[in-house]
């Protein structure tokens, strides 16, 4: 309300006295009551206009009748107030201040504070704390408080202003208007925060919702108005109130807060909003259900807000809320581009990028032509095969010729794992667009899917259409290959092979391979050839030409090889041309590649364990044993482990014959080495050549037979070794299997095409088993000298040679032969040597070759030398050191027992009964032969014979007592025997007899005995009571290892014991013998044929005549044997048995079937038991059984017992 100062009234001047005055005054006072009523003035003055003096007059003068008008009071005051006479104003109502009525003085004092105040403004804050006071006093009325709200915000009195609007919040009788009025002065007069309450107040009051929303807006927009946000927010957040689910109203606070720049709180606002709508959908949706079952549940959403909600969210930041917003949206605006398009932004945005991908997928095929970018954007990244599919091919239609698009696409059916679709959609494009790339799509996508004929069609159809070139052959034929058409590939290759540069490098390569698996050796060579010659050539080219001449041309693989380490300087180069040369024996070759090394280069390599290997096999192929030796051992030193050099040393040790050598290498490392399979070989070598062939048979050879039953070469090897082990029959048995298999088997290649170790080997097969024309046939093809190269050059056949013409009995040759071919050769086969030393009994050689090679020779061999140089310790000594070894070994056993037994003495009894046909003999003897010199044997005897009897010409028959001594001498020219006994029988005799045996070779062997009184056994009568002087020549001839040739003839002078001269008599035999088993059971098959011729001649004496006459009263005529000629064949099981020393008992038979002349046919039969019983011992039980045949015609029969004790 307005204050002025109020103005000093100017004196009237008077007319009238002071009593007519009075008295008019009286008069016109009672004549004033009388006309006008005092209420009415009493009201009159109280509504006058504010600032009315005469009101202010009549008020003052109503007064005085009623001084305790508080009402008038007031009004006087109001009218002091609006002249600005305060004081006045406050005089007034000071009677009110301590009023009874507190409403009244609560009045009285407030508009005292306010008159006082506006008297003395500058001491208005010092009155601050009244009004405040007065501010919370309950007794002010509504309208007072709020005159105080406004003055005390005009007054700049903040804090009272503040508490009177409290109070107000609780006066009944405050209505909205007023409060809005207050609002409104206050918004008008500049304090926005005030009228803010105010407008809550007014809120508070209001009971319609839109008023209440529009009070409530007002506060804020008052506080948005002084961009006092902050508080415009807080006061939303304390008076939301039912507010809080009021879509307007949330959605003027995401306005302020968006302006307040507070996204989070606009967010918030945002997110009520949203639930606030959805909720608003729900329960329209249960209202229509509740109206209507049928009624559409699909209600229409607020684009605006959700539109205002995601931009809120956005600028919050809140990505996860503006996703789920915008899904939502979509969810319920399926249709909407707009918030498609949204969703998809954000959800990029929000991190999920697959469910971008969706809604730009979902507007693209909507036609949406700027959404198929960003599918090409994101698709790839997240692998969504599908989506970029349809955007490729998007793009396809538009550029139909894209290459890139034509691959992309085939790519994409791919990994969708469509191919079929994908093939079909190429094939309708090229059908539609052909092109060279549309083709090649297909053809791709095709050959990934395995549809070979497609891509092959397709790749045709290119070549066809569009032409041809070498990489498009060389894909065609990849695709055949990969589908076995490996002959097709060649075509395909062969079409573009008249373009192909030679540096079309992969297409030659892919020739090359093809070729190889194709066995086209000169299409492949051809490829190879071109490749190497590029600069650009890879190590692998080589690597596959040197393969692929390294069978048939070694020497060109080797050069080519040095080419390669020329060319790449890699030492892996150097050692395999080096390997390459040293399969060709090219000595010379690997010495220049070795010589060329310098310091620098050689240095490195001398740690290489396969150079040092390779390097002492070309030190052992040019003849330095040592030096090659100590690379093998330096070579193993770095590379213990490596089967190459443990081969190389033991092959090099086994070459040049260093058995001790060899036989420490084994002792040291044999139990590492035996693990090692591909050392099985040469230590089965090793040990043969140290004479242990059943430690090779037992430990490498026999366990892994099967394994190479089909290697021809290897099986050659077995069977050698089984011979030298002594199982001569299975040796025998498995060569006639590979000869079977060998004539029966079609020839994979030429004999000339064939390795030369293979056809060696064949050829020695063919002597082994076919001796004859054809073996021979074979070596002299073998020998021929018409080709580049001279074969005897090779060691296999400088072996097989010698063994032939020592089989050959060419003595002579053979020597020739060593001489010729071993004097160019670095090493001499001592075997060799000692086999010819033998064979002309050059015992001086035998001598030197024994002392400088014991060792080296095989066991026998050097037993056979030791045994002609007349060394039977050294027999014993060679023999028994591989003895425990060879149990298959019967030869080699029977050597060593003779050896060895030969130097024991003997003590032998033997027992014989015989049955013939006019006697019968029980025959005992005993034989004590004891070694008086390593070469001088005594051998004495004591026997005794009883006969009986049988009738016939022989009338008794007298026994026999007989007592013998010989001597048995060994020496270099052979075995000399002589001997002298004391025989009783029919008459007393002295027998005497020498005998000499000699060798000269292998083959031949001679023998010549004389003998005087010696027992006749032609017939039972010269038994009983003859004798003869006997001259016996023999000679004996091998014709090879089985076969034999013996020839036999004997002059004897046959007599009585008495001395009376019976007659004469030549006897002549041919023996032929052929060894049909190597093994047990020996079985020898032979013929014979001879004759007998006897020329009677009797003497005169009659007293030897009367002397015969007690034993044969029929006549002399049983004594004197027939001449007849008899042939016959004879079978032998373990003949030698028969007559040698064996481990074990051992059966043997013999069957004899023969013809003599006058007589008929004949037979014979032998069975028995040889063998040891007790240890140093040796039994023989036999019998025998025989008809016809020389001697006595008729049967005859024999038990007979032989044991020899050995000490």
């Amino acid at each position: 309300m307005p204050a002025s100062p109020s103005a000093a009234l100017p004196e009237r001047p008077r007319v009238l006295s002071l009593r007519a005055l009075m008295v008019f005054g009286a008069l016109a006072g009672a004549g004033m009551v009388l006309l006008f009523p005092y209420d009415t003035l009493v009201k009159a003055s109280l509504d006058a206009r504010q600032g009315d003096a005469l009101a202010a007059a009549y008020l003052h003068n109503l007064l005085r009748t009623d001084t305790d008008n508080a009402r008038m009071r007031f009004a006087l005051a109001a009218q002091h107030a609006a002249r600005h006479d305060f004081p006045a104003a406050r005089q007034a109502i000071a009677p009110l201040v301590r009023h009874a009525d507190p409403a009244v003085a609560a009045r009285a004092r407030w508009l005292d504070w306010r008159f006082a105040a506006d008297q003395t403004p500058a001491d208005a804050p010092a009155h601050e704390a009244d009004l405040h006071a007065l501010a919370g006093d309950p007794a002010l009325a509504t309208a007072d408080r709020l005159s105080l709200v406004a003055y005390a915000a005009r007054g700049r009195h903040g804090d009272s202003a503040g508490h009177a609007l409290d109070t107000l919040r609780s006066a009944a009788d405050l209505d909205t208007v007023a409060a809005q009025s207050l609002a409104d002065h206050l918004r008008q007069t500049g304090h926005p925060h005030l009228a803010a309450r105010a407008y809550l107040l007014a809120r508070d009051r209001a009971t319609a919702p839109a008023e209440q929303r529009a009070h409530f807006l007002a506060a804020l927009r008052t506080l948005q108005a002084v961009s006092d946000f902050d508080a415009a927010l807080a006061l939303a957040d304390r008076e939301l109130g039912p507010l809080a689910t009021d879509a307007p109203t949330l959605t003027f606070l995401i306005g302020l807060a968006r302006a307040a720049n507070r996204p989070e709180r606009a967010a918030d606002y945002a997110r009520r909003l949203i639930r606030t709508s959805l909720q608003e959908q729900l329960d329209g949706a249960i209202r229509l259900v509740a109206l209507s079952a049928d009624a559409d549940l699909a209600l229409p959403f607020d684009d605006a807000r959700y539109r205002l909600a995601y931009d809120t969210f956005l600028g919050a930041g809140a990505l996860a809320d503006a996703y789920a917003l915008s899904a939502s949206a979509v969810r319920q605006a399926p249709d909407s581009a707009d918030w498609r398009r949204r969703l998809a932004q954000v959800a990029e945005w929000h991190g999920q990028p697959a469910e971008a991908l969706a809604q730009w997928h979902h507007l693209a095929r909507q036609g949406d032509s700027a959404a198929w970018a960003q599918v090409l954007r994101l698709a790839p990244g997240l692998f969504a095969h599908r989506p970029l599919l349809d955007a490729k091919q998007h793009q396809l239609r538009q550029h139909p010729a894209d290459d890139a698009l034509l691959h992309d696409i085939a790519r994409l059916y791919e990994r969708l794992g469509e191919p079929d679709a994908g093939i079909a959609f190429l094939q309708a494009h090229a059908t539609r667009h052909p092109s060279p790339a549309a083709l090649d799509a297909l053809a791709t996508l095709a050959e990934r899917a395995g549809r070979g004929a497609v891509a092959d069609a397709a790749l045709a159809e290119r070549a066809q259409r569009f032409g041809n070139s070498p990489a498009l052959s060389q894909r065609r034929a990849a695709g055949l290959i990969a589908r076995g058409h490996l002959d097709a590939a060649m075509a395909a290759l062969d079409s573009a092979h008249g373009d192909a540069p030679d540096t079309a490098t992969d297409y030659w390569q892919l020739r090359a391979s093809l070729a190889g698996l194709l066995q086209a050796r000169s299409a492949q060579r051809d490829a190879l050839s071109r490749l190497v010659a590029q600069p650009g050539a890879r190590p692998e080219d080589f690597a596959d030409l040197v393969e692929l001449l390294r069978p048939a041309h070694p020497d060109q693989a080797a050069r080519l090889a040095t080419r390669a380490w020329d060319r790449y300087a890699r030492p892996d180069w150097l050692l395999r041309s080096l390997d390459l040369h040293l399969a060709t024996r090219n000595y010379a070759a690997m010495g220049a590649l070795i010589d060329a090394l310098d310091a620098p280069r050689l240095r490195p390599l001398e740690t290489d364990a396969t150079f040092l290997r390779l390097r002492g096999q070309w030190q052992q192929g040019t003849g330095q044993h040592d030096a090659a030796q100590a690379d093998f051992e330096a070579a193993l030193a770095r590379d213990p482990a490596s089967a190459a050099t443990r081969a190389a040393l033991l092959w090099l040790l086994i070459d040049t014959a260093k058995a001790d050598t060899l036989a420490a290498l084994l002792a040291r490392h044999e139990a590492d080495w035996a693990a090692d399979g591909e050392l099985h070989d040469a230590l089965a070598a090793a040990w043969s050549t140290l004479s242990r062939p059943q430690r090779a048979l037992d430990r490498y050879l026999l366990p892994h037979a099967h394994r190479h039953r089909d290697d021809f070469l290897w099986m050659m090897g077995l069977a050698d070794t089984l011979e030298q082990a002594g199982e001569v029959d299975r040796a025998w048995q498995l060569r006639e299997h590979l000869w079977r298999q060998r004539r029966t088997a079609a020839p994979a290649t030429s004999a000339e095409a064939a390795p030369l170790a293979r056809r060696a080997a064949e050829a020695r097969l063919a002597r082994q088993q076919r001796p004859g024309d054809a073996s021979d046939r074979l070596l002299r093809a073998l020998m021929r000298q018409d080709g580049p190269t001279d074969p005897l050059d090779t060691p296999v056949l400088r072996d097989l040679a010698m063994s032939w013409l020592l089989d050959q009995g060419d003595i002579d040759g053979a020597r020739g032969f060593l001489w010729e071919r071993y004097a160019r050769a670095l090493t001499r086969p001592h075997w060799a040597d000692a086999a010819i030393a033998l064979a002309g009994d050059d015992r001086s050689t035998l001598a030197e070759i024994l002392a400088r090679h014991d060792t080296a020779l095989p066991a026998a061999q050097r037993a056979e030398i030791a045994e002609r140089l007349g060394r039977p310790e050294q027999v014993a000594s060679a023999l028994h050191a591989v003895a425990d070894d060879a149990r298959h070994g019967d030869d080699l056993h029977l050597q060593l027992s003779d050896a060895l037994l030969d130097q024991a003495h003997r003590l032998r009894l033997d027992a014989t009964a015989r049955r013939l046909d006019a006697l019968r003999e029980t025959e005992r003897r005993a034989e004590l032969r004891l070694r008086l010199a390593p070469r001088l044997k005594l051998s004495l005897t004591l026997g005794s014979l009883q006969r009986r009897p049988r009738g016939g010409t022989l009338a008794t028959a007298p026994d026999e007592r007989q007592v013998g001594v010989e001597l048995a001498w060994t020496h270099d020219a052979g075995l000399t025997r002589l001997g002298v006994a004391r025989r009783h029988g029919l008459a007393d005799t002295t027998p005497v007899w020498l005998g000499h045996d000699v060798q000269f070779d292998p083959r031949w062997a001679f023998g010549l005995d004389l003998g005087t009184q010696l027992a006749a056994t032609e017939s039972s009568a010269l038994r009983a009571a003859g004798m003869k002087d006997e001259l016996l020549a023999s000679a004996a001839y091998g014709l090879s290892s089985r076969e034999r040739l013996a020839l036999q003839w004997a002059h004897s002078r046959y007599s009585s014991q008495h001395g009376l001269a019976l007659g004469r008599a030549d006897r002549w035999q041919l023996d032929y013998s052929y060894r049909l088993t190597r093994g047990r059971p020996e079985l020898e098959a032979g013929v014979y044929a001879g004759g007998y011729r006897f020329r009677a001649d009797v003497g005169g004496d009659a007293g030897d005549r009367a002397a015969l006459a007690s034993i044969l009263p029929g006549g002399l005529a049983p004594l004197l044997p027939d001449s007849y000629l008899f042939r016959g064949a004879r079978l032998t099981v373990n003949a030698r048995q028969r007559h040698g020393l064996q481990r074990a008992l051992v059966p043997y038979a013999t069957l004899d079937l023969n013809h003599v002349s006058g007589r008929g046919y004949g037979y014979g039969v032998e069975l028995g038991l040889s063998g040891r019983v007790l240890g140093a011992d040796q039994l023989l039980l036999g019998l025998q059984h025989d008809k016809g045949g020389e001697g006595d015609a008729g049967r005859s029969s024999a038990l007979f017992l032989d044991y020899q004790l050995f000490f």
